[in-house]
């Protein structure tokens, strides 16, 4: 939802989060305004559950996974009779581009990532799963962020509060708002009359 497609509520009832409801139509897309926002509070609590995936899955799944291919013949490291210290040195390269693509540049490039993530895959077969999972998230994740940021309620998407005044009593309100009291004048008492009774004694 764009700002250009809505009717009744401009940017300063977004900043107040509240609007006045005069007619059928402004409930209409109030209703459907509010409705947008807990949909992409949604979204954003999905993004953020997706980013702690990340984290899990490459920072203590990845780890379990290095020890477990040790103990399998099918890996390309073992096939190439790599020395032991490559199955560790992987690792290393594999976290030290992440950290810094993901969690430093906080890239969601899913190209990048699946790059990244391929750097495992010769410590053994179970990483095609991981390269897989991760590229499939960071997909995900570009496309949910990219619908978040282009909704009119980001980052915040805090719903609008309604009231119901009606035209006339707000007309009347700001007449009040607008009276003030006049200075003492020589035989006046301390209680003196203000615009709105003199207007009612001209009457």
């Amino acid at each position: 939802m764009k700002l250009s497609d809505l009717r009744y509520i401009t940017q300063e009832n977004i900043d107040e989060a509240h609007i006045n409801i005069t007619s059928p139509d402004m409930y209409t897309e109030v209703r459907e305004y509010n409705i947008n926002m807990l949909r992409m509070r949604r979204k954003k609590y999905i993004f953020l559950c997706d980013f702690w995936a990340m984290l899990v899955l490459n920072l203590l799944i990845v780890p379990v996974l290095v020890l477990y291919s040790l103990d399998l013949p099918l890996t390309l490291l073992r096939m190439a009779e790599a020395p032991l210290w490559l199955h560790f040195v992987l690792p290393l390269v594999f976290w030290g581009m992440f950290g810094y693509f993901w969690l430093y540049r906080r890239l969601t490039d899913w190209r990048v990532m699946l790059v990244i993530s391929a750097v495992m895959i010769p410590d053994g077969i179970l990483f095609v799963i991981t390269t897989a999972a991760n590229t499939f998230i960071t997909w995900y994740m570009r496309k949910t962020d990219e619908q978040i940021k282009a909704d009119v309620g980001f980052p915040e998407f805090v719903e609008l509060k309604t009231t119901y005044i009606r035209e006339e009593v707000e007309e009347q309100m700001s007449v009040y708002a607008k009276s003030y009291i006049k200075p003492p004048e020589d035989d006046d008492s301390l209680l003196f009359n203000n615009d709105i009774s003199r207007s009612d004694d001209d009457v």
